[in-house]
């Protein structure tokens, strides 16, 4: 992690200008994957060891309008899944769950010089999922729920300009609400509400890459074709030491 920080600094000494550009379009995203194991053994001798698996994967892009170099909005995007594996020794089930965001996003975002900056970001998004569980006996179908709900929220990041239009941003949790109305099967329904508070518990890196914008020049730096070359002496020493020199008043009069 160390060398990472200190590789985003040396290349983003050399960048000139902030990627915020009032009117680019930014596209962000990142990824993630998670694996873990864990074991549990009741001691008892003779008896198989009871083992979970648990696997996660996202991916989470998006698209915004920068309107200045404080504030953009636009539209995120973002799919996962969730997968988890217990083996008990004779009977192997799974539970899978996958779902679906999308929505509006504003995000405020403060400079900190021409290479780091700091950002909140809100986000608002309709969620659709589909849970999948096989209990891993034969003959069996799968119970399958769906859900549709509403997301909200919010998290602050960092990030480093390694160019005028790109930089890596890094997101370390923060708090979200959600909601969502489960089908099941006949008339029944289920509805979940869940308030969590991520600080500390993930970490998200991710590129973020700008389009356009607009390049504000103060009054009096509009250069025409040519102009660099107008305001320069092109008087050579040796013919100005050689040009004939007018007498000073104070000559004539000697």
């Amino acid at each position: 992690m160390k060398k990472f920080f200190l590789a985003i600094l040396a290349v983003g000494a050399v960048a000139t200008a902030h990627a915020q550009k009032a009117g680019s379009l930014f596209l962000y995203g990142d990824a993630g994957y998670s694996a873990s194991k864990q074991t549990d053994d009741d001691g008892l001798p003779g008896t198989a060891d009871n083992i979970t698996k648990y696997r996660n994967w996202n991916f989470s892009p998006g698209l915004g309008f920068q309107f200045n170099k404080y504030f953009g909005a636009g539209i995120n995007f973002s799919i996962g899944m969730r997968t988890n594996t217990n083996d008990n020794g004779s009977i192997t089930s799974e539970n899978k769950m996958t779902e679906l965001m999308v929505g509006p996003f504003i995000r405020h975002t403060m400079p900190l010089g021409k290479i780091f900056f700091v950002y909140s970001q809100l986000n608002l998004s309709y969620l659709h999922g589909k849970n999948t569980y096989d209990d891993g006996i034969a003959g069996t179908p799968d119970v399958e729920t769906s859900y549709n709900g509403f997301y909200v929220g919010w998290f602050p990041a960092i990030g480093a300009n390694v160019t005028s239009g790109m930089a890596f941003t890094m997101s370390y949790g923060g708090l979200n609400y959600q909601k969502k109305n489960y089908d099941l099967t006949g008339p029944a329904e289920t509805t979940t509400s869940d308030f969590n508070f991520t600080f500390g518990k993930t970490v998200n890196m991710g590129i973020q890459l700008n389009f356009g914008g607009h390049h504000h020049h103060g009054r009096g730096h509009h250069m025409e074709p040519g102009m660099e070359h107008r305001h320069m002496d092109m008087s050579d020493d040796e013919d100005e030491d050689d040009a004939p020199k007018s007498k000073k008043s104070s000559d004539i009069e000697e």
